[in-house]
């Protein structure tokens, strides 16, 4: 473990948790998970006016300065806070593991392969996924829709409004539903698959519903009709991601 005099800004400003493995795509340094790692440690800066929120800043201060090391000391010494309030919020999202239709159980009818099967199946109240989709596939699914959803905040200051009362972003609905994603213990969002991924109510429907647990760490999916995903997203749009490949 390194000692603070060999620790460099990068070491205390990087965020506890690889949002690059898990945000597959370029910009992933500015979606919310990785912006909200920013926010949590100016929270518990000493004095926020002190941190240089873009690493690409640091560059203009001497290793020789005084100014470097009076960072440094702040930083490190409110590193630890600043990782304990961003476990509950953003960083509480991570490590959810996405179970598997067959996994779950409800929504997969083992042996059974015909679609046109499944779909009279369904007709009885319970849809059915057409063939076991693979969890690292819902998981991917699941994070690129987060960054579709929330693709109109574009840098901190933007992101610093969308959790102020006082501002309009605010009031937005993406602001809503971040926050009850940074918040509630369970939810569940919807997606526009672009094929039909399984059958709902007697019929074929590319629309898939996640069901999140967060607090346990867990989340199962299952196909909905438009009408259900569009009632569960309300005044959120019901993106369609092309990124899910069961």
């Amino acid at each position: 473990m390194k000692t603070f005099e060999e620790m460099t800004l990068d070491d205390l400003m990087k965020c506890p948790v690889d949002w690059e493995k898990k945000l597959d795509f370029d910009g992933w340094q500015l979606s919310l998970p990785q912006l909200d790692w920013y926010y949590s440690f100016a929270q518990r800066a000493v004095d926020p006016t002190d941190i240089s929120l873009y690493l690409c800043d640091f560059d203009v201060i001497s290793e020789n300065d005084d100014q470097l090391k009076r960072l440094k000391r702040n930083l490190y010494d409110r590193r630890s806070a600043a990782v304990t309030l961003y476990m509950t919020r953003a960083g509480r999202l991570h490590g959810i593991r996405f179970m598997t239709p067959s996994e779950h159980g409800k929504h997969y009818a083992a042996g059974m392969t015909e679609e046109n099967a499944l779909q009279e199946s369904s007709r009885k109240g319970i849809s059915f996924f057409f063939k076991n989709c693979n969890g690292s596939a819902l998981e991917r699914g699941f994070w690129n829709w987060l960054c579709l959803e929330f693709q109109n905040v574009n840098n901190y200051e933007e992101y610093e409004e969308f959790l102020d009362p006082k501002e309009k972003r605010f009031q937005s609905p993406q602001a809503a539903l971040w926050q009850r994603l940074l918040s509630e213990t369970c939810l569940r969002i919807c997606m526009n698959t672009p094929a039909p991924v399984g059958a709902c109510d007697g019929r074929p429907t590319s629309f898939l519903c996640y069901d999140l647990h967060i607090d346990n760490r867990i989340a199962h999916c299952f196909p909905i009709s438009e009408a259900e995903a569009e009632r569960i997203m309300g005044d959120l749009e019901t993106h369609e991601n092309d990124s899910l490949n069961c």
